[in-house]
Formats: C-alpha cells, sequence, structure tokens
C-alpha cells in the first residue's frame, strides 16, 4: 500500500511513484493528486467522501478529481465507485438519467437510528441576544449530556475570536488594506488578520475611515466559542480544533487521541471534526451557527449547508447509548437548514435540481468562469471588456449554443492588492 499527500517531502513522492509504476504497489490512497498515480494494471478507483470541495483544485494546473477519475476509468475500462452519504448533485443527476448505477445504503452499521435533529431558533434566545455563541437550549442538553459521561462536540465553521471589527460612528467595517473582505480578530494573537492574504496588524484603537474611536468585535468564532465554553463548564476539559491550533506536526493526532480516551470531554472547532471522526461516546453534536455558508455568492451554498449540517450529525449516536443534534440557526425557515433536519436528502436533491434547472445552472449546463485581475483597477476592467468583445465575436461567427454574463466587479473585487473583475459562460 502507498499513501501519497501533501505532507510527503520529494524524495519520499520519488520512492513512492517508482514503486508504484513497477506494479509493487497494490493499493494506492491518498488525496486529490493519487488520482494521477502511475499504476500500471489499474482494476479499480474509489472516491470516498465524493461531495468534499478540496476535490477540486483552485490553482493551476486546475482540475476536479472526480472528472478525472471519470476519465481515466473510461479510459482504463475499469469500475469507478463515489462514495457519500449526501451526493453531489451532478452525479446524482447521472444516476437518476441511469447513466451511473445508484446504490443506496439506507441504514446505518448495525442498524442504529439516525440521531434525532432539534432545530433552534435563536433569533429571540436570551443568550444569543447578548452576543453568547451557545443559545438556552444548547446549553441545557450539553450539560445533560456532560453530567450523564457523554462527550459534546460543537461545530463553528468561523476561525478566530471576532469576524468583524465594526465602527459604531460610520457604521462600516474594518477592512482589510489588500482585500474587499473585513479583518477578524484573533484573541490569542491580540491581532486583526485577513483570512485571504495573511495581512497581520494590532488592533485599531479608532475607525481607519472617520477616525472615532468605540470600534466592536461582532460575531463568534472559535476562539470565542472556546472562551465561553470554558467559562460555562470550568469541570470539562475542552480542545479546539481548527487550522490556528493544528499548526504544529502531530498536533492533530493529539487532540484527537485525547478525546477518544475521555481525557477531553468537549471538542470543538471548524468543518475539520465535522467529517470521517468516530466517537461512540459523543451523545450530542451541536452546530452553533448553521448560517455561515447559507447566504454566500456561491450557486452550491445550499448544497454545502445541507451536506454540513448532515455530515456534523453523523459524529452522534454512534454506539448503543444514542445521541441527538442540536442545530442553532436565525434562519430556521430555510429548505436546506429544514431537509437536512429531517435527514431528507432525496427532497433536497429534487428542490435543489428544481432552483439550478430554473437557473440554468449544473447539472444542467456546463459553467466556465473567467477572472481578470490586475494591480490597476481600470487595466483589469479595460482587458475584461476586451475578452468579453472577442468571446463575442467567436459565438456569433460559430452560431455556438453559449451564454456569456458579464463582466462584472468580482463578489471579493479586491483580493492580495489585485483588482478582479469577472464574466460566466454557460454552455
Amino acid at each position: 500500500v502507498a499513501v501519497l499527500h501533501s505532507h510527503l517531502s520529494d524524495t519520499e513522492r520519488h520512492g513512492h511513484w517508482q514503486q508504484i509504476a513497477s506494479g509493487r504497489v497494490q493499493v494506492v490512497v491518498g488525496a486529490r493528486s493519487a488520482i494521477f498515480a502511475p499504476v500500471p494494471h489499474l482494476g479499480l478507483i474509489v472516491i470516498d467522501e465524493e461531495h468534499e470541495t478540496t476535490f477540486k483544485q483552485e490553482t493551476v494546473p486546475r482540475y476536479h478529481a472526480r472528472d478525472v477519475a471519470r476519465r481515466r476509468a473510461e479510459m482504463a475500462g475499469v469500475p469507478l465507485v463515489l462514495g457519500s452519504a449526501t451526493p453531489t448533485l451532478e452525479p446524482w443527476w447521472r444516476a437518476r438519467q441511469g447513466r451511473d448505477v445508484l446504490l443506496s445504503l439506507p441504514r446505518r452499521v448495525e442498524r442504529r437510528p439516525l440521531p434525532p435533529i432539534t432545530l433552534v431558533d435563536i433569533r429571540n434566545d436570551p443568550h444569543c441576544r447578548r452576543g453568547a455563541a451557545v443559545g438556552r437550549a444548547l446549553r441545557t442538553a450539553m450539560r445533560q449530556a456532560l453530567d450523564a459521561g457523554g462527550q459534546v462536540i460543537l461545530f463553528l465553521n468561523v476561525r478566530g475570536y471576532s469576524p468583524a471589527v465594526w465602527c459604531r460612528s460610520c457604521g462600516r467595517g474594518v477592512q482589510c488594506p489588500n482585500c474587499d473582505i473585513t479583518l477578524t480578530w484573533h484573541q490569542d494573537r491580540n491581532a486583526v488578520l485577513c483570512h485571504l492574504c495573511d495581512f497581520r496588524a494590532d488592533p485599531p484603537r479608532a475607525c481607519p475611515e472617520c477616525g472615532q474611536p468605540g470600534l466592536r468585535y461582532l460575531g463568534v468564532g472559535t476562539q470565542k466559542l472556546e472562551q465561553e465554553v470554558q467559562a460555562q463548564f470550568p469541570d470539562y476539559a475542552c480542545q479546539r480544533m481548527d487550522s490556528d491550533t493544528m499548526r504544529r506536526h502531530g498536533s492533530h493526532d493529539e487532540a484527537l487521541a485525547a478525546f477518544r480516551s475521555g481525557k477531553v470531554q468537549i471538542l470543538l472547532g471548524t468543518q475539520m471534526i465535522a467529517k470521517g471522526l468516530h466517537f461512540p461516546n459523543v451523545t450530542l453534536v451541536g452546530v452553533v451557527d448553521a448560517d455561515t455558508m447559507l447566504h454566500q455568492p456561491d450557486l452550491r451554498a445550499a448544497e454545502r449547508t445541507f451536506q454540513l449540517i448532515a455530515q456534523v450529525a453523523g459524529r452522534t449516536g454512534r454506539s448503543e447509548r444514542g445521541g441527538r443534534v442540536l442545530v442553532q440557526s436565525a434562519c430556521p425557515t430555510e429548505p436546506a437548514i429544514q431537509l437536512a433536519v429531517r435527514h431528507d436528502y432525496v427532497t433536497f436533491a429534487e428542490w435543489e435540481l428544481k432552483n439550478r434547472r430554473e437557473a440554468e445552472a449544473p447539472p444542467f449546463r456546463h459553467l466556465a468562469r473567467i477572472i481578470v485581475r490586475s494591480l490597476e483597477e481600470k487595466e483589469a476592467e479595460t482587458a475584461a471588456h476586451l475578452i468579453v468583445q472577442s468571446l463575442r465575436h467567436a459565438i456569433q461567427r460559430l452560431n455556438a449554443p453559449v451564454d456569456l454574463l458579464g463582466p462584472a466587479p468580482a463578489p471579493i473585487f479586491k483580493q492580495k492588492k489585485y483588482f478582479r473583475f469577472h464574466l460566466l459562460l454557460k454552455a
């Protein structure tokens, strides 16, 4: 067995590839780049958790491991197995059309029931209205689970202490000088950071726009959640897992080992704790804020919200002790959240496919996004318009069934000092 991942040295990777190419390795396990392994006698490709966004590489060379796997399986004449409890809509639609074979596993291991999920509307929760992350219902459920000897997982997909620094005088957020996003306050470093370009500065004493003092730190990140949980449950050990605490080599394994052994009773963190973990003693999972991904400018926002809630819910009820899930939301009527709470993937898929068909979006049409960036705003805008003119001429000349939208400023207009315009091709 060869295991391929990004932490291998060049020498280790070269050694693995030589062994694979010579036929001395029968099984290759790895992240997305493993799909290119030079297996001489390929017999089967399996992509587990195929819904994972990390299978798509966002830097050159850009590719999606699922699409590469499908083409490679076709060329080699071997089966491709895509596994997921919450499949992406593209392969689900292919299966609906009969182009792929759908194999359903409707029951959990040992026929254990899916954990009941309770949706908690926090809009009028007295604790949340005062700025707390954990509402009254979740706090009570945590106390009951911990007092009964169970363990708790809390999920919040926001790093830092407060994701926004806001001026009460002019109403503006303090933004990164290099990017069009607000800075996040990290209390442990006593600094405000940009999560896009890693810009770092001391916390501002006054607003950079209007010069008035009295800035407020708004929102809740994993650091603030950890502080709140430690204050509310001082008798129980708490471990935070996010990219800030898991920097040291081996820290990830150490944290999970401490939780597995029972030394830690409360595990909280970002999406790295949301899937793939098996802890039989976890009797409560709390989704602190189910709305973090819901309103992103992303056509897959609803799909990813459903997937995340469903995947997190799967971390409990994995033994005879059973378990339950509490989902806090300020948008409790959203269909993606409602259907995730009911464990109803099929209805969600039908609802979202209907939306996608109306929007002429994947899986019914292909999309290609072109981003033009420059350190000079006017230069980027001019280049984007020139590209659009060329594409329009080509579409007309070829009479191609392609729609062209844009150009327009990108949702994050400035990123790492570059001004960005984008356009969209539909075919």
